[in-house]
């Protein structure tokens, strides 16, 4: 069973990133910045967290102003870097967690809390800034990421009403409603009738496509916070996470 142990919340800001992709982290300006992110850092390091669920919003990479969900989450194996006018960032492309991902969205739509399933993507600062001020600039993120992006670029944004302070059951609240998917996790064996097979489908969304998937109810989500959850499962193949 997965567990959620921590939640962190930190700023996106492009210039960090371009501070760190220059290497300019020790320089009089960004120095006490940096410095200050060293306790995350280390704590980050010990924890080893397996996934991490990533709260950000898209800066018109991933969605256009055609198309802007109010909440998306990223089911796809990786995510690329996104190419934000001069370039993608020099880091390493984000591998994501399709069963754990497919598992959350099928858990929060069946209770009633709209998400969209994304299953292709590029991603932008507003997730790889984080993740390099939490975890430096390895050669392969030590983690898999599931993307969750909110729409805080085209009016109306989400309601402050789904702050998770409020009572599950009056709003729907994301690190509330994500608790039980998450220690659902994984669930029992799924059957996969020919019928699925045919489809030509990787299995977890076939699975999902007949809704064999188990149900949980919860999935709470505080927008206006950049959140990085983290939760532990005591199984070989699936040790630990980060939300």
């Amino acid at each position: 069973m997965a567990r959620i142990v921590a939640g962190l919340a930190t700023s996106h800001v492009p210039a960090v990133g371009v501070a760190i992709d220059q290497g300019k982290t020790q320089e009089p300006y960004w120095k006490p910045l940096f410095d200050g992110y060293e306790p995350a850092r280390e704590w980050m390091a010990k924890t080893r967290p397996d996934v991490v669920i990533l709260a950000y919003n898209d800066h018109a990479t991933a969605f256009s102003l055609e198309i802007i969900p109010t909440f998306a989450i990223g089911v796809a194996d990786e995510f690329p870097p996104a190419d934000e006018g001069w370039g993608p960032r020099p880091v390493p492309v984000v591998k994501g967690h399709p069963l754990l991902a497919t598992h959350i969205a099928q858990s929060v739509i069946q209770d009633d809390f709209d998400l969209t399933v994304v299953n292709r993507m590029d991603v932008d600062h507003g997730l790889t800034v984080p993740m390099s001020l939490l975890f430096g600039q390895p050669e392969a993120w030590p983690c898999r990421v599931i993307p969750l992006a909110v729409n805080v670029v085209l009016y109306p944004p989400p309601s402050g009403r789904r702050a998770p302070h409020q009572h599950r059951h009056q709003s729907p609240v994301l690190p509330h409603q994500l608790a039980e998917p998450v220690s659902g996790f994984p669930p029992g064996p799924q059957p996969v009738l020919p019928s699925q097979r045919r489809l030509g489908l990787p299995p977890i969304r076939r699975r999902m496509r007949h809704g064999y998937f188990h149900c949980a109810r919860t999935l709470g989500f505080r927008f206006a916070a950049r959140m990085i959850m983290l939760f532990h499962q005591p199984i070989p193949t699936f040790s630990q996470a980060v939300v």
